[in-house]
């Protein structure tokens, strides 16, 4: 667990219970930068250092990849805004680099395009979302990407809907961190589709969320030689050869306290852990329907399901 960071998002949590305040505190004591508004205030925007503020606007890019919002240095925060990207490997809002950051709030993010993201934050990147809704569309269109040692991530009362192969609703890899709470993701499409990705050395908590994942060949939740945290979760998959909960590698652990997870389809998966993996589950009930389904699996040298705490299994 992330107990103690020295990550500026971190830190200002500490004095603060508002999650729009807590980064603007940051900005305004740390860093010293004044909320101005953002310019121009339609279109693409970009920003290298210092600060500034959208409220109420919409930002649209029409084509083309790139970012709508792009901050490869300083702060944005975003207040009641809408941002529309259209075009192959856009990005409604991108932040990249240990001085970026951004918070994000009562707003949407659209976007189409093969492997458009919604939120991308790399390279040490500290990034704030609350009552955000994001909505992507084509083939390895993410709705929030973590990427690299150092990238920061909180979240909280968000709606993610992903319509395409191989889209996930969060991925977290190369070492960044998430954290988030009130989380509801919807996946449509088959091949490698994951509600939420972890992989690679990352870590990710979540409190109370409800995925639900459409298609065959896709996962609600994949931990790849990675932590993974959680409670309060609700997992329903809908197709094919789909599991509910996957954690594989040597070094992974994932911990789920409470919650639901049913499948639908042939050759279908609840929980299960392989490759040396260690998965625990308590308070947890779960479903499999269809020929071949499996309720609770472990295969590999090492792996481990721990079942000691109370749940039951259906199928």
């Amino acid at each position: 667990m992330h107990v103690a960071s020295r990550t500026l998002i971190r830190i200002c949590r500490l004095a603060s219970t508002g999650i729009l305040s807590m980064l603007t505190c940051c900005v305004s004591t740390s860093q010293g930068y004044a909320q101005s508004a953002c310019q121009p205030q339609t279109g693409s925007l970009s920003i290298t250092i210092g600060s500034c503020s959208d409220r109420d606007v919409t930002r649209e890019k029409t084509s083309g990849s790139g970012a709508v919002v792009d901050v490869t240095g300083g702060h944005y925060t975003g207040q009641g805004v809408v941002l529309r990207s259209l075009g192959t490997h856009s990005i409604g809002l991108k932040l990249d680099g240990a001085t970026s950051s951004a918070v994000l709030s009562d707003s949407t993010i659209s976007t189409a395009g093969s492997h458009s993201y919604g939120i991308a934050a790399t390279s040490g990147a500290q990034f704030v979302a609350e009552k955000v809704g994001i909505t992507t569309s084509d083939d390895g269109a993410d709705g929030v990407l973590a990427q690299n040692t150092g990238t920061e991530i909180t979240l909280r009362n968000l709606d993610i809907v992903t319509q395409g192969p191989s889209a996930r609703g969060i991925r977290v890899l190369d070492g960044a961190f998430v954290s988030a709470e009130q989380i509801a993701i919807v996946t449509e499409g088959s091949g490698a589709s994951e509600a939420i990705r972890v992989e690679n050395g990352s870590e990710m908590t979540l409190v109370d969320a409800d995925i639900s994942v459409l298609g065959s060949d896709s996962w609600g939740i994949l931990v790849d030689t990675s932590v993974f945290d959680a409670s309060g979760i609700q997992i329903a998959t809908d197709g094919a050869n789909a599991t509910g909960v996957d954690v594989y590698g040597a070094g992974a652990w994932g911990g789920l306290g409470s919650g639901t997870i049913e499948t639908k389809g042939s050759n279908s998966y609840g929980a299960g852990a392989g490759a040396g993996a260690e998965l625990s589950l308590e308070h947890f009930t779960i479903t499999t329907s269809g020929g071949g389904a499996v309720g609770v699996y472990a295969w590999g040298a090492g792996s481990l399901v721990d079942l000691s705490g109370p749940q039951s299994s259906d199928g």
